[in-house]
């Protein structure tokens, strides 16, 4: 699907296509993400420490999240001012951790955690509010193959920048708080430009429709779990995000603090799942 900015394209296809650039930008602060557990076990924390950072991570974006679908699902003509909102939020919460690499000796691994817990959140929650403007820019029938599109090019991007990160960690190791500083740099600046490319994007129409649909509570939604496919498959889901994670956030500390691996090593071992997406995304878009 080939989207080119251009005179004479129309104002979605210019759209589509800064979002295709958006996907690069995020990718790449989502390298530095990667490299979340890494830092704070670089500042000295155990794995008790690792393992705090990601309950505590998970638990405040579970209760947010849950506010996301009434404000998503709000005014359309909203949705383009709260997603730079939240975008320019995500972008400023990256300084603090820069800060605190670059400027303190001694990084205390509690105020590393919270920290990195403040700065996820706006990240994470800026996806569903940029995901449903996408939906409403993308044709139905496009939507697979643009979806397969936008995951290569932002698989491509994430493992050029995860490298190149994991490369200067690598080549500076007596300096690891200030290369942990440079390298999150590069997620600011990524952010940042993801919030100068959002502002391109055209706002979607307000809805015509005005029907009032029925507000789905967590309890109606496990009573009718059983009753369908889709509550089925969130189900299954849960709880294998559930399994993966009791054991997910401690690979970090095992790789880096007990097999004392190089972090050219680890870049590469976390690398091997967005290389197999690259190769298969093309095809399951078809």
């Amino acid at each position: 699907m080939k989207i080119q900015l251009g005179n004479g394209k129309s104002k979605k296809e210019n759209s589509l296509a800064l979002l295709h650039g958006e996907a690069a930008s995020s990718a790449v602060e989502t390298a530095g993400c990667a490299y979340q557990s890494p830092s704070v076990i670089a500042a000295g924390a155990s794995a008790q420490g690792v393992a705090l950072l990601s309950t505590l991570t998970n638990l405040v974006l579970s209760i947010l999240l849950i506010k996301v679908p009434s404000l998503v699902e709000g005014k359309q003509t909203s949705l383009k001012r709260t997603t730079l909102l939240i975008a320019v939020v995500s972008a400023i919460t990256w300084l603090p951790i820069i800060f605190v690499m670059l400027f303190m000796k001694n990084v205390n691994p509690l105020l590393l955690t919270a920290l990195w817990i403040v700065g996820l959140v706006p990240t994470t929650l800026l996806f569903p509010f940029r995901d449903n403007w996408l939906a409403g820019l993308v044709p139905a029938e496009k939507m697979g193959r643009y979806l397969s599109w936008r995951s290569v090019i932002a698989g491509v991007c994430y493992l050029a920048t995860f490298y190149l990160m994991g490369f200067i960690l690598d080549k500076t190791t007596g300096f690891e708080s200030r290369s942990y500083a440079f390298i999150l740099a590069l997620a600011f600046l990524a952010s940042a430009v993801s919030v100068v490319l959002y502002c391109g994007v055209r706002p979607l129409k307000a809805p015509t429709n005005t029907e009032i649909k029925p507000t789905l509570t967590f309890i109606n939604f496990l009573k009718d779990a059983k009753k369908s496919y889709l509550g089925t498959f969130i189900l299954f889901v849960s709880l294998y995000t559930f399994a993966v994670n009791l054991a997910g956030p401690l690979f970090a500390s095992h790789m880096l603090s007990d097999l004392k691996f190089s972090y050219m090593t680890f870049t590469a071992v976390l690398s091997c799942e967005y290389i197999a997406r690259i190769i298969s995304l093309t095809f399951w878009g078809r």
